[in-house]
Formats: structure tokens, sequence, C-alpha cells
């Protein structure tokens, strides 16, 4: 396996994904996208703080020069670009684990409003903050194990973005009304997220992207039943 910067300029730039195809993954990196900022605590804390909501927009207007930094990646063969990259990456991922970490750590606490006698209501650092351990220590052994350390692996671990975490978010926090699920409601969940798993690796792995769209159509007909059952059962 090769190492250092010169290893970004013997990585093919393009690829053969006809139209049709990328048309056919855009449901599910619309999906994604829409959704998982709820599940992240560093937006919720911005939007919280923001004076005002149109002033989240210079998250957007910051992002996008970043976006565009990566097109960079495709000139390869200059040493000088090749080391902006790493710093690059250095520097976003060292931003992006601590600001997570210290939501992981504070729980959010730190967001809540004061009671009427003005102590506040901060409770002690959630332990939970320890499941953001839990999966950089399972994701080492899989970069370092051949059998996983290849491209399929990357686009399973992508597939929580686009099916597993959004799909929560639907049916738990804008269905569900942000309740913690039932244990009957996590094993219902699962067995909706199985074959659902299957149909996107089939399409992002196995090269049958049609599979995809019908997969994210029928999560979004299952929350559409869903809503209307808690519609039907809230009006009685």
């Amino acid at each position: 396996m090769q190492h250092g910067p010169g290893e970004l300029a013997r990585r093919p730039m393009s690829g053969d994904v006809s139209g049709l195809d990328l048309i056919a993954l855009a449901p599910a990196i619309v999906f994604g996208f829409l959704l998982c900022p709820w599940l992240d605590g560093s937006f919720h804390r911005a939007r919280i703080r923001s004076a005002s909501p149109h002033t989240f927009m210079v998250f957007g207007a910051a992002f996008i020069p970043m976006i565009l930094f990566t097109c960079s990646y495709a000139v390869g063969g200059d040493i000088l670009i090749e080391r902006l990259v790493l710093v690059q990456l250095a520097l976003q991922a060292t931003f992006t684990v601590g600001v997570h970490l210290k939501e992981a750590w504070t729980g959010g606490c730190d967001l809540e409003p004061e009671d009427d006698a003005g102590s506040g209501s901060k409770r002690p650092p959630a332990l939970r903050w320890t499941f953001a351990l839990w999966l950089p220590a399972l994701a080492v052994p899989l970069g370092a194990i051949s059998l996983t350390a290849d491209l399929s692996t990357y686009l399973r671990f992508l597939g929580f973005y686009g099916l597993a975490f959004p799909a929560y978010v639907l049916f738990f926090m804008i269905i569900g009304g942000r309740r913690a699920p039932t244990a009957r409601q996590w094993i219902l969940f699962l067995l909706v997220m199985f074959p659902a798993g299957i149909a996107y690796d089939v399409g992002f792995v196995g090269d049958q992207p049609l599979a995809v769209p019908f997969t994210v159509a029928l999560l979004l007909l299952l929350a559409a039943i869903s809503w209307l059952i808690n519609a039907k059962i809230a009006g009685l």
C-alpha cells in the first residue's frame, strides 16, 4: 500500500458513472443532507445562539470555499497543492472532532435556560459522550484489516448517513415527536432497515443504482403511513 501525499496523484479523479445513475443516487444524497443535520449538536448550538435564523447562512458562505478547494485534488502532481490538501484535511478533521466531542460531552446542558431562582438547570457532563469514542475504536480495526480496508467498506459507512441516520430522524424525531423510541419501535425500525440496507448495498456497492430511489420512496411511504396513524390516534 502506498502512503504519503504523492498517493493523491495516483488516484483517479473521475469515474464512469452515467447521468442516469447519478440521478438514481440523488434521492439518498438529498435524504441524508436534509435530515442528518438534525443530529448535529453544533448545528443546534449555532441555531440557538444566533440572533436571527438568517445568520446561519454564514455557515454556507464559509463552507462553499472549502468545497471548492476540493477541486484542487484533481490537479495532482503539484507537491504544493498536495501539501495544502493534507493541511486542509488535518485542520478540518481536528476542528470537526473537537466540536462534536464538546457537544457529546455537554449534551447541550450549557444551552439550557436558567430556572426561576436564577440558579440554572445545568446537569453534570453527560456520560453518553463515551459513545463518541466507540465509533473510532471500531473504525481503526476496520481500516487496518485488509478484508475491510477497501472502497466498499467506505461506501457502506456512508450508507449510515444516507439511510440509517436520516431514517431515525424521520421516524423518531419528525413523526415521533422527539420521544425516545420504545423497544417495540426499535424492533420495527431494524426490521425496516435490514432490507433497506440490502437495497442500498446493491445500489451503491453492487452498482445497481436504481435500487436506491425505490428504497427512499418506500421509507417516505412508511413515514406517511406512520404520520397518518399517529394523527388518527391523537384525534381519538
